[in-house]
């Protein structure tokens, strides 16, 4: 990790997971307590958000690098961010959403572009680490980015 262009993703896919494992934990709670919801209604819709929006995105992900690459070279980072942005921007929709429909439309939406950035991501660490090294940067960045994510987002989330 002696490369600055390999730490800054690894930040940055970090601070995805640990967004991403803190509302896994912390949706289901909130959707229970404010919307009335209990777990056998609350669960079915988070699930199919994170499995139908990650799915998406995941794939997503890479084909809007692919194709926003002949306009600005930097697309695989600056892809990655911005959804990450617009991820960020859809969980304050969920948060403050007085319609549980509404509230869970920002779900989908925000379960869709908070898992874009691994494509792009990832894509960068391989090709920025040396050839000897790729397989190493790729475990460091997700074993990085689960440490975190499991170690200080349950304690902040309670």
């Amino acid at each position: 990790m002696r490369k600055r262009g390999l730490l800054y993703p690894v930040i940055g896919g970090s601070c995805a997971i640990f967004v991403n494992y803190v509302s896994n934990a912390w949706l289901p709670a909130f959707y229970i307590r404010l919307h009335g919801m209990d777990v056998g209604q609350a669960g079915p819709w988070i699930g199919l958000c994170v499995m139908t929006g990650g799915s998406v995105e995941v794939l997503g992900g890479g084909i809007l690098v692919d194709r926003c690459r002949p306009k600005f070279q930097s697309a695989e980072v600056v892809v990655p961010a911005v959804t990450i942005l617009i991820a960020l921007a859809a969980l304050f929709g969920v948060l403050l959403a007085e319609n549980t429909q509404t509230a869970i439309v920002w779900m989908f939406v925000f379960y869709t572009f908070i898992t874009a950035w691994m494509g792009p991501t990832n894509a960068v660490v391989q090709r920025t680490a040396p050839v000897r090294s790729r397989s190493l940067a790729t475990g460091l960045q997700l074993l990085i980015g689960n440490i975190v994510s499991l170690a200080i987002g349950p304690a902040l989330v309670g």
